[in-house]
C-alpha cells in the first residue's frame, strides 16, 4: 500500500462496547483517538451499549456528524472508512429517508433493513459499529482489513476501537485484532461475510488497488477519505 493511501486512511477513530459501561473508560478511549478526526467527535448511550466517533469529514461534512440515527432514533451507527456503492445503496433502499449524504448511513439503513447477512453487499474498505435501544449490536470490519479495529472481553463488557492506544494499559493483555471479512453480534458472535480466494478478481492485490484508487479520489476533495 502507498504511502499516500496510508495517510489518508488515518482519517476517522471509533470506539464501541457493549455490556457494563464504565463511561468514563470509554472516554478516555475516545479521547486517544483524537489524532484520526480533528473534525468532530460524538457519542450516544443506548442502555448497555455505548458508541463514540472522531471523525475527519469527507462525503456531507455539515451533515455526516456521527453517531448516525435511523429516522426513528432507535439504530446507531458509528464508522471508519469509506463505502465504494452507497448511492447504488440508497437507490435500493426508497423505503428509508435519508437525512445526510454520508455513505455510513447507507450501510446503517441496509442492515436495518435486511439484517446482518447485507453486510456482504458493501464495497469499500470500513469498521463499523451498530447499536439499538431494543439491545440489537452489531460489529464489522471490510474483507481485507484495510481499516483497523481491535477488541478485548473479559466476561462483562466488549470493547471495540480503531486502535490498541486506545485501551487503558491493564487491558491491553486482552485485546485482539478483529477479523477481516467478519461481523460480530451478541447472538451469533463471530461470523464470517467475505472469503478472497487467490484464484478471484477481488484478491488482496485487486482489492488494495481499488482502495488506492478510492484514496486518488478523495485527494481531488475537499477533505480526505474516512
Amino acid at each position: 500500500m502507498g504511502s499516500d493511501l496510508k495517510e489518508w486512511c488515518v482519517t476517522c477513530g471509533i470506539v464501541a462496547a457493549i455490556g457494563e459501561i464504565d463511561e468514563a473508560q470509554l472516554l478516555r478511549m475516545l479521547r486517544r483517538l483524537s489524532h484520526r478526526g480533528p473534525d468532530d467527535e460524538g457519542r450516544v448511550r443506548l442502555a448497555c451499549a455505548w458508541l463514540g466517533q472522531r471523525r475527519l469529514s469527507i462525503v456531507d461534512v455539515a451533515g455526516g456528524a456521527q453517531p448516525i440515527a435511523d429516522e426513528a432514533e432507535n439504530l446507531h451507527i458509528v464508522a471508519n472508512g469509506e463505502i465504494y456503492n452507497h448511492q447504488e445503496l440508497r437507490s435500493a433502499l426508497p423505503r428509508h429517508s435519508f437525512r445526510s449524504r454520508s455513505d455510513t448511513e447507507a450501510a446503517l439503513h441496509l442492515v436495518e433493513q435486511e439484517g446482518a447477512e447485507a453486510i456482504a453487499q458493501l464495497e469499500g474498505m470500513y469498521a463499523f459499529a451498530i447499536a439499538g435501544k431494543d439491545g440489537r449490536f452489531l460489529v464489522a470490519r471490510d474483507p481485507v482489513g484495510i481499516k483497523p479495529l481491535y477488541w478485548s472481553e473479559d466476561g462483562k463488557t466488549h470493547l471495540f476501537a480503531s486502535e490498541l492506544r486506545a485501551y487503558d494499559r491493564a487491558r491491553l493483555p486482552r485485546v485482539r485484532e478483529f477479523p477481516p471479512g467478519h461481523y460480530w453480534t451478541l447472538a451469533d458472535g463471530v461470523v464470517r461475510f467475505a472469503t478472497l480466494p487467490l484464484n478471484s478478481s477481488a484478491t488482496p492485490s485487486r482489492t488494495l488497488e481499488r482502495a488506492s484508487r478510492s484514496a486518488g479520489r478523495s485527494l481531488r476533495r475537499p477533505y480526505p477519505a474516512g
